[in-house]
Order: C-alpha cells, then structure tokens, then sequence
C-alpha cells in the first residue's frame, strides 16, 4: 500500500494566519485523484479540520522542525503501507504534468507524467519537455551508463624461472579473476596429445599455443572480464599480441625479475614434458606504454601482493 503524509504543522508566522486552513484543501482534492491507499495530515501549531475522511494526526514537537511532523505522519499509517508520499500542505499549485528529479539544481531522472502529457512527447524524448523539478539532492543520482564496463589485463612477464606462474595465480586469486598462463595451455595440448612428446623450441604445439592464447584472452576481454595473463614472451611477441587488445581493457603489466643465476638454477631444476626453457638467455622485456611494475621476486614478493593489486585497480 502507498500512503501520503501532508505535512501542515507550521505557524506560517510570514504568512499572517494560518495559511494550512486556506491551503490545504485543494493539496486534498489533488490527493483524492492519485493513486494513494491512505491519507494522513500532520497538525502543529494550529488545528485543522480537513473533513471526516481524512485522518489527522497531531506532532506535538512540530517546532523541533518538520522531521519531527514527518515522523508524526509516518508513524500514524497502517502497517499494511509499505511506501509514503509526503507531500506540503502550503504547495497546492497547478499539478504538474512532467516531475523530474533534479540532484544539486541538475535535471535528472527518475519522470513522472501525467496522461496529459503522453501525447505531447517529441522525437527528442521527455528532456525536450519543461518538467516542475523535484530536489532529490540527499540522495545519489542514478547515473548513466554509455558503454560497458572496461576489464582490465594484467600481464605477468620476464624470463624462464623468474616466478611468473606463481605470481600470476597468487594475483589472479587476490584481485579476484581467472589465469591464462601460455605454459599450461602447451601442457593441456600434451595432455589431449597422448603417447611421447618432445619439446623443442618452436615445436608444433607451441605454434598452435600462441594463436591459441591470445584468442582465449580476446574473448574473455570482449565479454568483459578481468584476466591475469602469463608467459614468457619477449617484447616483440607481447607486443603484437597485447597491441589489438588494448583496445578492449585496461593494460597493466607486472615485470618479474630475479638475478639470472638463480633463474636458471629454477628452471634447469624442474622437469616439464611440455617445454624446453632450461637454456639460459638474455630476455627482451615487453615494453608499451602503460603502467608498469617490477617484483623481485627472488624471496617472496618485492612489493608484495597486496601492493601489486592496488597497482592493477588504480585508475
């Protein structure tokens, strides 16, 4: 059920008299024509006798102001009245054929029209007509929304052995967001291969990993989701790949780095079937302009995660 509060506690002490009595009924007969199920009117300082259908109610603290006669109103409406309409007692003006909420003086949404305009809309909308503003500057304006949100891909880089792949799921489960790591989409092709496998740089799987990789971050970017995207790429593959996909996210990128020797005792001491990356080499960095930060990732994180995911949701 909606309900209305008229609010005519006041002594209209400018006014001369009390102006609710001269006022207020035609705030009623315009009431009596909207779709309330209750009706209450809030006296104060003058009493008020509106007619044997209408309730009135007394605020006894109306000079606190007219939070208190509105707390009055609202509290004399039945249980069964879920929303209130409050309306004044000293504004029976013409009713308005177009309402339009207005937040600090700017004209917003949401509309109110009346029948009486339904056929006066042009081409160019509600917005061509001259609405009767409601201030609804104590709340927040609905905003409005042009285009999708922008996702954001982090890319997680540097050399063999360097803690990309850890690094990229310890982000990817922080921020939160899934993890394309080039790496373990070569290992799914082995996997669905079957029988032996011998990597070798620039072997057939990894041909097919590259396309594959970049097309899997396309489409989840195009649909509008966050990614942390891993591998060892250097500059000129990166950049080719990452170029077109800026177009559809935020870029940041993570450069992780760690003394070489240390590096390479990483990657000499695991045994992957899928890869051949034990070979020590210097690594060209991608390179774009866009935010970037370095991790040193030689113990841990330097900075740490949290430091890294305040980096990537900057904007």
């Amino acid at each position: 059920m909606i309900g209305a509060v008229v609010l005519a506690a006041g002594a209209s002490t400018r006014y001369g008299r009390p102006k609710q009595r001269e006022l207020l009924p035609a705030v009623l007969e315009r009431l009596s024509r909207a779709p309330v199920d209750e009706l209450v009117v809030v006296e104060g300082a003058h009493t008020l006798d509106p007619g044997p259908s209408v309730s009135v109610v007394r605020a006894d603290d109306w000079e606190r102001g007219p939070g208190a006669s509105l707390r009055a109103g609202l509290a004399a409406l039945s249980d069964e009245t879920t929303h209130a309409v409050v309306v004044l007692a000293d504004e029976p003006g013409d009713e308005a054929d177009v309402l339009a909420a207005s937040y600090d003086g700017t004209r917003d949404h949401p509309v109110l029209l009346a029948r009486a305009a339904w056929n006066k809309i042009p081409d160019e909308g509600g917005r061509a007509l001259e609405p009767t503003l409601v201030d609804c500057s104590d709340l927040e304006p609905p905003g409005d929304v042009d285009f999708p949100p922008t996702p954001t891909l982090v890319v997680v880089s540097g050399p063999p052995g360097s803690g990309k792949t850890s690094l990229a799921h310890a982000l990817a489960q922080a921020i939160p967001c899934p993890a394309v790591c080039r790496d373990e989409i070569k290992e799914g092709m082995v996997h669905a291969h079957g029988g032996e496998f011998t990597a070798a740089p620039g072997d057939p799987l990894t041909q097919r990993t590259l396309p594959l990789f970049f097309e899997v971050l396309r489409m989840l970017l195009a649909a509008g989701v966050t990614v942390v995207a891993e591998a060892a790429f250097q500059d000129p593959l990166w950049r080719s790949g990452l170029e077109p996909l800026s177009e559809l996210a935020e870029l940041r990128i993570v450069q992780c780095h760690v003394d070489p020797a240390l590096a390479h005792e990483r990657a000499a001491n695991r045994s992957r079937q899928a890869h051949a990356d034990a070979t020590l080499f210097a690594f060209d960095r991608v390179s774009l302009d866009t935010p970037t930060i370095d991790v040193d990732t030689t113990d841990g994180y330097a900075p740490g995660i949290a430091e890294i995911v305040a980096f990537v949701n900057r904007r």
